[in-house]
């Protein structure tokens, strides 16, 4: 199994739980980064799945697709599954010519940008099959770059619903927070897919309609001094608090009384279904893997991506629900991700992989 890099992030997550659970299904799994070995890798070696740190850079640095080739002639696997964009074309491209039965991309978010689309275009015949974590991924996937959708599977991420559940709220005066406001909370990395700044420019207009409300933003990125800077101008520090990265993001989100999440585009995001699962409402944009969770009486949930007047009064409408006790969306949005469990995504995996490789007359360790 290759990734781009082993911070934590949602799919970064999703990864090891998958290696480890093909492991614990009789799978021989190895793990390679292509960058560092990442805050992640213990998770990884502590289950005994050796990693192998390749310290290659960005997606130009073209060290990776020789070192990682390198590393598979060793012990040329009998499925190489890749995660993110980086690795997929790194593994592709490694994997030319060694005679590797089955390589499998993993498709993670539904990546409209051309930098994404030509590569993945151009090096579509090097790979067998693709993973999506949802459907629209799929589906958006295979538009772009011109591939089948008999070459895909859609296997969602899981969610530790009893975990999460299990965590305790941080006390809001540890980011200093009032205990009286409404608390909205943002999640991830810090860039233009995510749309942090439409997360600040909808929460400005709602202090001026209800003052007793607080943001928290929760994540690293390139967009931090842009964010940082609209915070200082429209003088929001007193109700703003950017924390960057925390090892207990899902406490804060419990102590959240929504989270907001405007990205572009999406995948499967990790992040709105363990809100979901901590009872936090979710108002997400109406993109891809967002609109698969938040489906049927819960898309009153999602709003267009830049539309910040229908983000602000989805935002007034959480208020007036928490003001009431109406716990209606937290109830719909359990009840919807209780279908999402790791069991059943590692199943899935282990199902389609076997099936894949049952005509090429091999089989895995």
């Amino acid at each position: 199994m290759v990734i781009t890099e082993l911070d934590v992030g949602g799919a970064e997550k999703a990864f090891v739980k998958i290696a480890i659970g093909l492991k614990q299904m009789g799978w021989q799994v190895n793990a390679v980064s292509l960058r560092d070995a990442g805050l992640l890798t213990a998770e990884l070696t502590s289950a005994g799945i050796p990693v192998e740190a390749l310290n290659c850079g960005g997606f130009l640095d073209f060290r990776a697709i020789f070192r990682l080739r390198s590393h598979l002639k060793k012990s040329p696997p009998t499925v190489l599954l890749s995660f993110l964009h980086q690795a997929n074309i790194a593994g592709r491209l490694a994997a030319c010519g060694l005679s590797i039965p089955l390589v499998v991309s993993g498709v993670r978010v539904a990546d409209i940008r051309p930098s994404v689309k030509w590569p993945e275009r151009w090096t579509r015949c090097c790979v067998h099959k693709f993973i999506a974590n949802s459907s629209h991924a799929a589906e958006t996937h295979s538009r772009l770059c011109g591939i089948p959708m008999a070459d895909f599977c859609a296997i969602p991420n899981g969610v530790d619903i009893q975990g999460i559940q299990q965590i305790q709220p941080i006390d809001r005066a540890e980011i200093g927070i009032d205990r009286g406001d409404v608390l909205f909370a943002f999640i991830g990395r810090l860039t233009t897919q995510k749309s942090p700044l439409a997360f600040l420019e909808a929460f400005l207009r709602m202090t001026r309609e209800i003052p007793s409300c607080s943001a928290v933003l929760v994540g690293d990125g390139p967009m931090k001094q842009e964010l940082n800077q609209f915070v200082e101008h429209h003088q929001l520090k007193s109700r703003v608090r950017m924390v960057g990265f925390r090892s207990d993001a899902i406490a804060i989100l419990r102590a959240a009384d929504a989270l907001i999440l405007p990205s572009v585009w999406e995948g499967m995001p990790n992040v709105v279904m363990e809100a979901m699962a901590a009872g936090v409402p979710v108002i997400a944009s109406g993109v891809d893997g967002n609109r698969e969770l938040l489906a049927g009486d819960l898309a009153k949930q999602t709003f267009a991506p830049n539309d910040p007047t229908a983000l602000v009064e989805l935002m007034k409408a959480t208020v007036e629900a928490k003001l009431a006790g109406d716990a209606t969306v937290q109830e719909l949005q359990l009840s919807v991700v209780k279908e999402f469990t790791w069991d059943r995504c590692v199943s899935a995996y282990d199902r389609i992989l076997r099936q894949w490789l049952a005509p090429l007359d091999v089989y895995p360790d």
